[in-house]
């Protein structure tokens, strides 16, 4: 099977794993990882739409984020039990892992968050399904815990949830 070419990602290479790059946003490093479950070609407008958040990934950074914002008023939610946990877990060593002090703990724990990973699944585009997942860390040296934000291809928050390390 010959390799497939997109105009934007290049050489595509076989599934799981099609394309990875690291790209700077602001001053964050970000590893994207394309996706697929399938043995069947991705879509074109699927690997269109997986550029165009690339391209577009401060904002995408943002949408995480408020989602992340959003889902703080779900009381025992993966939200509220990930931001309380990295209080507990960091304990006195908080402070130097904010980047804000607005002297609300939890805002100033979001804005910290370091966007480490953006894994798109390129067949993932039917209506509720997880296209994008936004993975977020607190501090890599002093906690495995993460955060991730799934998003529709539409960008309607899919689902919040906290994982045990980076590559859950």
């Amino acid at each position: 099977m010959a390799a497939r070419e997109h105009d934007y990602f290049g050489a595509l290479g076989a599934a799981p794993r099609l394309w990875s790059e690291t790209i700077e946003v602001g001053e964050q490093r970000v590893e994207v990882v394309l996706r697929t479950d399938s043995a069947v070609e991705s879509s074109p407008g699927a690997l269109e739409a997986a550029a165009a958040l690339i391209a577009a990934a401060e904002g995408l950074d943002l949408r995480g984020r408020n989602a992340i914002v959003a889902g703080m008023g779900e009381r025992g939610g993966d939200v509220t039990l990930f931001l309380q946990a990295a209080v507990d877990e960091l304990g006195d060593e908080l402070e130097d892992v904010l980047v804000d002090r607005s002297g609300d703990v939890e805002m100033d724990l979001i804005r910290s968050l370091l966007w480490e990973r953006l894994d798109i699944g390129v067949d993932s585009t039917g209506e509720g399904e997880p296209f994008a997942r936004l993975v977020y860390g607190i501090d890599s040296d002093a906690t495995d815990q993460r955060i991730a934000v799934s998003l529709a291809v539409d960008l309607a928050t899919v689902a919040i949830q906290v994982l045990d390390g980076i590559d859950d």
